[in-house]
């Protein structure tokens, strides 16, 4: 049976909480929407806190931090000498290598892949059953030799376990890390590939303290609490520089976006420090020169903003300005500042949306319905879509197309009732300034759960907020009824390449 983390005051492992705190409240300063962190020194917690509506035991959408987890699973099958680096990859996948790629894709190896130096020259994603064919296709140069970032090399990395294993990603991985370590299997969601294999570039929803112990494993060497799960060997080399990894603007060591990267984890500007780093906030920062690891969960750069990695670099130094604080020993106790930050902790919330009084003549566009024209938008975030430029595209599942959509009150909520993909949802929103949980079943490895809240504008105008909260993301409708059968639903969701962009619906005449 695994432990629980042991939790202890920061004074007790050489932070002082006055430090905590105001690095704690330094990072809400940050353009952030905080969702959860967690902090350890010497294996304990010395501080924790999720911003209400999050939750301890919630799993949260960690982007691209999935491929540290599979880059594990790589790791144990390389110690078991099941595979080695330098693997032909289309030896292994033989069976789904085309006859029409290019020559050099037949030189990749698992260590291209592990490295982002594939031989793609742009990202790729995964739209069809085929996509394992379509990425040796898409290699255009010779692998090694130029760097690309895309979740589809961590994709082929979980065909590969698949393919020697006989396995998916979660179930190689349940006996071998998640049980060791304390990680809840059946509270792990995973995205699948339309043909069912997990997407191993950015799938996986996990705690927060489910991230912290696989950080602990790392910053331990391989071993938690006394049983080895990976190689000294292979943390060494997994987290140190193995290749050089430009950043946006083609610069390399100015900054933690481009101080080397390792196997499927990022390496620091700070010597020794490195992340496991998933979009839009998701990380584990490990500090082992000061035995301190870091587990965050949030949305950087808030709805509307413009994502950049200005802020997210902003976070990285505030972490290793901490960490420059912790002393070899313990500090005097400060029982007033403990209690300031334990206050700061247990009060943790992001703002409320706006509430206010329902118009009585709102009421009338209750049991309206309308036909909507043809859209590529979804009952869930677009980003887990088929957008163009944008969207992990890996599964069928994904309802899109909006076709029809009407409302009922009753009292202090709402009802939205929408057609989808030829699917009817009903979402709850209060109109109190109170959420409304609703669980879409949409399919078991999409994110399901939705918080709602609804403000009328005016009589004729409904402002929704849907909080996918097993997600970052949360949409922003706008529905505006007109007269007779019009309607118009402005989206403040759709996330490109580009940024924030509001897509517009419109009834059927």
């Amino acid at each position: 049976m695994i432990k629980p983390l042991e939790r202890v005051t920061p004074e007790s492992v050489g932070l002082s909480s006055r430090d905590v705190l105001e690095y704690i409240e330094a990072l809400e300063d940050i353009s952030t929407e905080m969702h959860g962190i967690m902090i350890t020194r010497h294996g304990k917690v010395l501080t924790e806190g999720w911003w209400e509506p999050y939750s301890p035991y919630l799993h949260h959408v960690l982007q691209s931090l999935t491929k540290t987890y599979t880059a594990t699973a790589i790791g144990i099958l390389v110690d078991e000498g099941k595979l080695h680096l330098d693997d032909n990859v289309a030896e292994i996948l033989k069976d789904h290598f085309p006859e029409d790629a290019l020559p050099c894709a037949a030189n990749l190896t698992l260590r291209n892949l592990l490295t982002m130096y594939s031989g793609v020259e742009e990202i790729t994603f995964a739209s069809s059953d085929t996509w394992i064919e379509d990425f040796f296709k898409a290699i255009k140069v010779e692998p090694g030799s130029k760097w690309c970032y895309s979740g589809m090399c961590t994709a082929m990395l979980g065909a590969v376990i698949n393919a020697v294993t006989g396995e998916g990603i979660k179930e190689f991985l349940t006996p071998r890390v998640f049980d060791k370590i304390g990680i809840d299997p059946s509270n792990i969601k995973w995205i699948e590939h339309s043909s069912g294999l997990e997407y191993c570039g950015g799938g996986i929803m996990a705690t927060t303290e489910d991230n912290l112990r696989l950080g602990l494993t790392y910053l331990n060497m391989g071993e938690f609490d006394g049983q080895r799960i990976v190689s000294a060997d292979w943390v060494r080399e997994a987290t140190r520089k193995q290749v050089d990894n430009p950043n946006h603007k083609g610069e390399i060591g100015a900054d933690d976006e481009s101080s080397g990267y390792g196997y499927q984890v990022w390496c620091s500007k700070v010597p020794g420090n490195y992340m496991f780093w998933g979009a839009h906030g998701q990380y584990i920062l490990n500090i082992p020169a000061a035995d301190i690891s870091v587990s965050m969960t949030q949305f950087v750069d808030g709805p509307g903003g413009d994502y950049t990695p200005v802020n997210e670099l902003k976070i990285f130094d505030l972490t290793w300005k901490l960490a420059d604080k912790a002393v070899g020993g313990a500090l005097p106790e400060d029982p007033e500042n403990l209690a300031k930050l334990q206050k700061k902790m247990a009060g943790l919330t992001l703002d409320r949306r706006p509430s206010g009084p329902v118009p009585p003549e709102a009421y009338k566009h209750s049991g309206e319905s309308f036909a909507i024209e043809e859209n590529p938008l979804s009952i869930l975030p677009n980003v887990y879509g088929t957008v163009p430029g944008f969207g992990i595209c890996v599964t069928q599942k994904l309802p899109v197309n909006i076709s029809e959509l009407g409302i009922t009150m009753d009292g202090k909520e709402v009802t939205v009732k929408t057609v989808c993909g030829g699917k009817p949802f009903e979402i709850k929103a209060g109109l109190d300034g109170i959420n409304r949980v609703t669980y879409l079943d949409v399919a078991h490895d999409l994110p399901n759960q939705v918080l709602t809240q609804g403000l009328w504008l005016d009589e004729n105008t409904l402002r929704l907020y849907l909080r996918f909260i097993e997600t970052c993301y949360e949409d922003i409708w706008t529905i505006k009824f007109g007269s007779g059968q019009s309607l118009t639903i402005d989206e403040f969701a759709l996330f490109t390449d580009d940024g924030w962009m509001s897509t517009t619906l419109k009834a059927k005449p």
